[in-house]
């Protein structure tokens, strides 16, 4: 607007512009050179990008690295953790089936009782069954804020598909097995045995559950099963003279690491 007024010249005119624009890049440069020392500044400082917990440091002060081949540090992330396990390939279908409905598996370490798994979220299942074992991948995601759980740890993974209701169990060390399958002795209200064929279910800790061949409140023998005659008559022993065996526990959960 001044220069359409003549208040200055032309040349004094285009001289202070181009004085402005020389100033403008100045900044602009100096902005530049500003973003770069920043960004160089940031390489001298190396970031996790997970929360967790370090490991010992594989390089000391002095050591020469290079970049994509030498690792500096480990880092695990405890909380949440992945506790990988897997399945048969017979068992794929029925896990397959229940995939979209949400599973969850029961994690806990072999030292602790049934009583205290942590419940997990089941977000992976592999692509694949694996050719040598055959055998399918799956993880399970198990929050673990008090560090209950280590990584590199074995536990004991059992997977929910479903849960049956009324279900009859007994103790396991109750079933014996024959040429014609699985059979437990009933005891009749007489106090007499009786040879009862069953057929068995899944595992539950130190029980199991039989589908076919025994009713709800029906009593079993537990032990002295070889001293037992179908027909012959059983002494019911109190608790308190129940010996123990602890070989008699079974384990039938699947091993996972976590």
């Amino acid at each position: 607007e001044i220069i359409n007024t003549r208040a200055i010249s032309k040349q004094d005119y285009d001289t202070k512009k181009n004085a402005v624009d020389v100033g403008q890049a100045q900044v602009e440069a100096a902005q530049a050179a500003l973003e770069t020392a920043k960004l160089n500044l940031e390489y001298c400082y190396i970031h996790s990008p997970i929360d967790g917990r370090a490991g010992a440091r594989l390089v000391d002060v002095g050591n020469v690295v290079q970049a994509n081949s030498s690792s500096l540090l480990s880092i695990q992330r405890l909380d949440p953790i992945y506790a990988n396990f897997t399945i048969t390939e017979r068992d794929l279908p029925a896990v397959q089936k229940e995939m979209a409905h949400g599973l969850k598996a029961q994690v806990r370490l072999p030292s602790d009782p049934e009583s205290n798994a942590r419940i997990g979220r089941i977000e992976f299942l592999d692509n694949a069954v694996q050719n040598g074992t055959g055998t399918v991948n799956l993880r399970a995601t198990v929050s673990n804020p008090d560090r209950h759980f280590w990584p590199g740890q074995f536990v004991n993974v059992k997977l929910v598909l479903a849960t049956e209701k009324k279900a009859v169990l007994i103790p396991n060390q109750a079933t014996q097995i024959s040429q014609q399958g699985s059979f437990v002795y009933v005891v009749k209200p007489d106090n007499t045995a009786e040879l009862r064929p069953v057929k068995l279910g899944q595992r539950q800790g130190q029980d199991v559950v039989v589908t076919e061949g025994l009713a709800a409140n029906e009593r079993v023998v537990l032990a002295g099963q070889l001293l037992v005659r179908p027909g012959g008559k059983v002494r019911v022993a109190s608790d308190a003279q129940v010996p123990t065996n602890a070989e008699n526990k079974a384990n039938t959960q699947d091993r996972g690491q976590s």
